[in-house]
């Protein structure tokens, strides 16, 4: 896909390979690691893996764009460490935005802290799913599009 999408998107650390609209009218964005950077380091020992498990998808909730839902498929790889004095097996490609074991983007997260402690909001009370709500005026979104 054309790169100004990727700019478009925004998502440090990830390109994006296409958008799909589904039967809903929601959208799902297919990203891809970027090259460069640190994602095929093993967490355990820091040798670069070269290679190749699996190929697996992970959708981590992200900011809405526009009026409609917007889900995000991760297209990532695990790789196998190899290093023999490692006691890591196999590890998936991280970013900085999205952590290992983090089920949302950081700009999410920093979204909701910033309608719960700028608009003293609990969180309780967020409705993620609402473009009226504090939250929502970022474009949040709380339920995972299939």
């Amino acid at each position: 896909m054309d790169q100004s999408t990727t700019v478009l998107f925004g998502l440090p650390g990830v390109r994006v390979r296409r958008v799909d609209q589904v039967e809903s009218g929601a959208r799902v964005v297919h990203v891809e690691t970027a090259e460069g950077g640190s994602a095929a380091s093993c967490p355990g020992c820091g040798v670069v893996s070269v290679s190749v498990k699996e190929n697996v998808v992970t959708r981590p909730v992200d900011l809405s764009y526009g009026e409609r839902p917007l889900a995000v498929a991760w297209h990532k790889t695990r790789w196998r460490c190899r290093e023999p004095l490692c006691a890591r097996l196999t590890f998936t490609e991280v970013i900085e935005e999205v952590p290992a074991g983090r089920r949302t983007t950081g700009r999410l997260r920093r979204a909701i802290a910033c309608a719960v402690g700028d608009a003293c909001r609990s969180v309780a009370t967020l409705d993620l799913r609402r473009p009226e709500h504090p939250v929502g005026a970022h474009g949040c979104v709380g339920h995972r599009v299939r």
